[in-house]
């Protein structure tokens, strides 16, 4: 790009040098470099997989290539999860009893059944399949992970259309904002954090409006029961 493009003249005004490049473009000058551009958006790694593959003479797998994500270096990860952190989530909600009974598995071989509540994925921000997390109703991130918390709770709903709660996990503390912009703290110390944001996707799934939630309410999974709180953000 640099041997192609025009050269900057500190002598001439910017502003008519500027002038003259978009009146002179030809597109065909920089083929060079265009060609080299994929067309193949976010496909890379499973294409170069296969290639690779097939240079060495072996069957490539059928699942999908898993993609790390890399940490920012200011924010070094302080916390890695030893269960699975994509899951499958089926969750009922008993309005008479204020409980919600929620079923988790893990989300690459958890599928939808006949006769089964639906599902939702939830799914942290680092886990290295795209097709799920692209997929999930619920993104996960470690607060201690990130510089700006607020800032990435707005920009995981505005950049992931299928996501409608965005948590930030700390301790037993689970604070949520929703597609809208409703924000709260849960907390229930009985329980998996990451489990705490099903509460907010059941109750709206359920058809019950967010700001009709209440205070408390209690979640079972399998045989652990917990009390969650909700403090709600004004």
């Amino acid at each position: 790009m640099g041997d192609a493009a025009p050269r900057l003249r500190p002598g001439t005004p910017l502003r008519q040098q500027i002038d003259n490049a978009v009146e002179d473009h030809d597109p065909d000058r920089y083929s060079s470099v265009s060609g080299l551009v994929t067309s193949a958006a976010g496909r890379s790694l499973g294409l170069l997989r296969g290639l690779f593959y097939r240079l060495l003479n072996l069957t490539e797998p059928s699942a999908e290539a898993p993609v790390e994500v890399v940490p920012s270096p200011s924010t070094p990860r302080t916390h890695r999860w030893d269960s699975p952190h994509a899951y499958r989530v089926s969750a009922t909600v008993d309005e008479a009893r204020r409980t919600i009974t929620v079923v988790r598995r893990p989300a690459e071989v958890g599928l939808t059944r006949a006769g089964r509540p639906a599902t939702h994925i939830v799914c942290s921000r680092d886990y290295p399949l795209r097709s799920l997390r692209s997929q999930a109703s619920v993104i996960t991130a470690r607060r201690p992970d990130l510089a700006d918390p607020p800032s990435w709770l707005r920009a995981t709903l505005d950049h992931n259309p299928t996501c409608q709660v965005a948590a930030l996990l700390d301790q037993g503390i689970c604070t949520v904002r929703t597609s809208d912009g409703w924000t709260a703290t849960l907390r229930a110390a009985e329980l998996p954090e990451e489990s705490l944001p099903s509460v907010i996707v059941a109750w709206l799934a359920a058809g019950h409006p967010i700001t009709e939630l209440p205070p408390s309410i209690t979640i079972e999974i399998g045989a652990r029961r917990g009390e969650v709180t909700v403090d709600r953000a004004y």
